[in-house]
């Protein structure tokens, strides 16, 4: 017989992606016409097709990409790869992947759970104008279960800018 035990840590992570899943599903833009298109079934050649595109470079299909890993449609579930195709079109400047890379820290799914890196990308989601990102960092109840002081929220609030400022340097030397 196995015994699980959540640390206070995970269950502030675990809190908190509950929150942004709530989040999402009440933030402006949100309709359930978009839910339901993101729940329908992937198939192989469409994952194909996104895959050639993400190689090329295509934020987009980047973020089709890694959706597909990280639900496991239409693909072979990895959540890790998912998060890869995701960090690659956030670094990039696509508000929809630092999203998605935000919610994947404070899950812990697909990589280490990190309430501050989670915080991070979320805050760099909302500056590119991410509805979505916007409203969960104003949300009371994140705020209130995320386990960082003010200080650390300051301190990744400029941690945030430093990216940002980096993203949008690379995005000049691409144009």
């Amino acid at each position: 017989m196995k015994t699980y035990i959540l640390s206070i840590f995970n269950m502030a992570v675990l809190t908190a992606a509950m929150l942004c899943s709530v989040a999402v599903a009440f933030a402006p833009g949100f309709s359930l016409e978009n839910f339901q298109e993101s729940l329908r079934d992937f198939s192989p050649a469409e994952v194909k097709k996104w895959r050639v595109e993400a190689e090329r470079g295509d934020a987009e299909a980047q973020v089709n990409l890694g959706m597909a890993y990280w639900v496991g449609n239409g693909i072979d579930q990895n959540s890790r790869e998912g998060v890869r195709w995701w960090r690659t079109a956030a670094e990039k400047g696509n508000a929809d992947a630092q999203l998605m890379l935000g919610l994947a820290y404070f899950a812990g799914v697909g990589v280490i759970g990190d309430v501050r890196e989670g915080y991070i990308w979320l805050t760099i989601a909302s500056v590119n104008g991410n509805e979505t990102a916007v409203w969960a960092l104003h949300e009371p109840y994140m705020h209130s279960t995320l386990l960082l002081n003010k200080v650390e929220v300051n301190s990744a609030k400029k941690e945030a800018e430093k990216r940002l400022e980096e993203i949008d340097r690379r995005k000049a030397q691409n144009e």
